[in-house]
């Protein structure tokens, strides 16, 4: 059996974790989902008290994304 190549990106969902927070959005089963909160700070001075944090959470084809849980 031969193989085939696929050249091909895959791209995720990927939102705040506000936004996610407030959506009915069902991922399929199987679907990554990606929530981030941005860094916390001054703005003005470009200083942050903490990084980035992401989260990620798989959906099952059932629940929301506020319903699952987290990975």
């Amino acid at each position: 059996m031969a193989d085939n190549i696929l050249n091909a990106r895959i791209k995720l969902k990927y939102d705040t974790l506000a936004n996610w927070n407030s959506s009915t959005f069902v991922p399929l089963a199987g679907e990554i989902c990606i929530g981030y909160l941005p860094p916390t700070g001054n703005s003005d001075t470009q200083q942050t008290n903490t990084p980035k944090a992401v989260c990620i959470k798989v959906g099952d084809g059932t629940h929301t994304f506020v319903q699952l849980p987290w990975i």
